[in-house]
Parts: C-alpha cells; structure tokens; sequence
C-alpha cells in the first residue's frame, strides 16, 4: 500500500534470492523456500523527488541463505541513486546476526536503531500472543539509506482482548526523505 495523492510508482521489479537472481523461482544455498525481493522507484509527487523502496522475505531456515540474501539486497540497493527503503520479514534477530551485520556494513541504517524516539516491544515475532517483556528479538526491519532520517519508529502491539491480527506484530517507521 502507498499513498497514491503523493506517491506514483514508476518502475518495478523483482528478483529471487539465489546465486541466479534473475532466474525466476530460483533458489540457491542452504534456502528452503524460493525466496525474493520486490521493488519500486516512487515519484514524490509533492516534492518531485524519487525513491526506491524494497521488500523481502528471507528464508525462515537457511542462515546461509539469509545472509546471502541480504547480501544481495545490499548490493541491488546500492546500484540505484538516491533514496533507498528496505522493509521485510528477515527471520534473524536484529543487532546479533550475520544479515543484519551485512546490511549495517553496506551503509543502511536500521530505523528502531536511528530512530529519534522508539516505542513498542523489542519483539516483531508473537505466534499470535502477547510479547514477551523479557525477550529481544526483532526480526521484521525497516532499513534505509541515501540521506533519509528516521524520526520514530514503533513496533505496534495491537489487540482485541488479546486477539492479534497476525503472527508477527507490525513495525512502522516515520522516515523523512531528503
């Protein structure tokens, strides 16, 4: 979803997460699933700037295949100017695993980490209940790059008498492009 008064997509694509990225249904490494990232270059309408935006799913088993991954997206998001998001379900806790690191060492920030101010549980993975107070592990990130700002960022808990509309508990971040 996007907002379509202020944003026009322009262009799009995809490729899959393997050593043949643009072999559709392709997987490779340790991956249990064809895995992908899909992606848009925006027209901002308002500002008559563009902006790319990204999204994947990594394997929820291979950490090769992860990491790989991550790797890849890295590298497709560097070749485009300006700009950059990357939101998904990366399947690695935040701040203490290989993808994560490798998407930190390309130059992207992560917005619960840069964030101004940050609200919500430090867990993106529920199985339909309530977080635990006790654990850390966010493994749904907003990632970005190209002289964006985060100025929040929230995991959003929300329920209905402890009924939750999802295994995973979204994450939203407020990012102001340059």
């Amino acid at each position: 979803f996007y907002r379509t008064d202020v944003f026009a997509p322009v262009a799009y694509g995809n490729f899959w997460l393997s050593e043949t990225p643009d072999v559709p249904a392709s997987k490779s490494w340790d991956s249990s699933l064809t895995r992908m990232a899909t992606w848009v270059r925006f027209y901002n309408m308002q500002s008559k700037t563009f902006f790319h935006y990204f999204n994947t799913h990594l394997d929820h088993r291979g950490e090769q295949a992860r990491l790989e991954g991550a790797k890849l997206i890295a590298s497709r998001m560097k070749e485009v100017t300006g700009p950059v998001v990357l939101t998904g379900d990366f399947n690695a806790t935040a701040e203490k695993s290989a993808p994560y690191a490798a998407l930190v060492e390309a130059g992207f920030a992560d917005s619960w980490v840069a964030a101004e101010q940050h609200s919500g549980s430090t867990v993106t993975f529920g199985s339909f209940k309530a977080p635990d107070p006790n654990s850390d592990g966010r493994i749904d990130w907003i990632f970005f790059g190209g002289g964006i700002r985060a100025k929040s960022c929230e995991t959003v808990n929300f329920n209905v008498e402890g009924r939750y509309p999802s295994d995973h508990y979204p994450v939203v971040a407020e990012l102001v492009l340059p």
